[in-house]
């Protein structure tokens, strides 16, 4: 059966159209091939911007991190050389060392619930601030405001702190520590605790004597290598 002229003409014209259609999506896949190719190069160039301007901001952090240095250095310079400058160096030196002292036995007396930070101010002037545990954040409190114990907490801590940094800067020893009613305000636990850290002290001292009053002692009798009692005699005397 022999194809008619009409018939060859209909199937080259939808030739030529699919080859038409075809050519039109290649022209487009082309151009979209050079668009993409446009954003890989924008997004190469937009990289190394990016790098050039990292290594920019680290050597801007790194000179900004001398020249805070050197503001440091300066202003400590201005410091030691005004009228108080020593003195004031040398001061705040000693008070931020008895501070990590007090610190450190204030730790044991109070389960970390107390921080006693001590300053000089200008030289001359001695700042302190207490810093007490509660609900999970450190408050900031005056003295004023402590209870009885936690009073009594500090001022031990601080007199061990005083204790630790003599022996440590001066090389401070000696064989008795004497203590006059150490215990005024603290409940059970508070006495057991100074109990122990005394214990330690023994070691460190010689011999601790401490003054107690009543059943005060009570707690510490675990802590104690002795304890003798003095009572009135009903005569006017006393009596071991």
């Amino acid at each position: 059966m022999s194809i008619s002229h009409d018939t060859k003409i209909t199937t080259a014209s939808q030739k030529v159209s699919s080859l038409r259609s075809e050519i039109s999506s290649a022209v487009v896949s082309s151009a979209a091939l050079q668009k993409l190719e446009a954003a890989i190069s924008g997004l190469e160039s937009a990289k190394s911007k990016a790098s050039k301007l990292t290594s920019d901001v680290k050597s801007m952090k790194a000179k900004i991190e001398r020249l805070q240095s050197a503001e440091t250095i300066a202003t400590t310079s201005m410091s030691l050389f005004s009228s108080r400058g020593i003195q004031q160096y040398v001061l705040s030196d000693t008070f931020t060392s008895l501070s990590s002292y007090t610190t450190g036995y204030l730790s044991s007396l109070s389960v970390d619930t107390l921080r006693l930070n001590l300053t000089c101010e200008d030289g001359v002037k001695i700042g302190r601030t207490v810093e007490v545990y509660e609900n999970g954040s450190w408050i900031s409190r005056s003295l004023g405001s402590l209870s009885g114990g936690q009073y009594r907490r500090c001022s031990l801590g601080l007199m061990f702190g005083y204790r630790e940094m003599s022996r440590k800067w001066g090389n401070f020893k000696s064989n008795l520590l004497v203590l006059d009613e150490p215990l005024t305000h603290l409940d059970t636990e508070g006495r057991r605790r100074v109990g122990r850290v005394l214990k330690g002290v023994v070691g460190e001292e010689g011999t601790v004597l401490c003054i107690l009053q009543d059943k005060a002692a009570e707690e510490m009798e675990a802590s104690a290598d002795e304890i003798d009692v003095v009572e009135r005699d009903g005569e006017g005397g006393v009596r071991f």
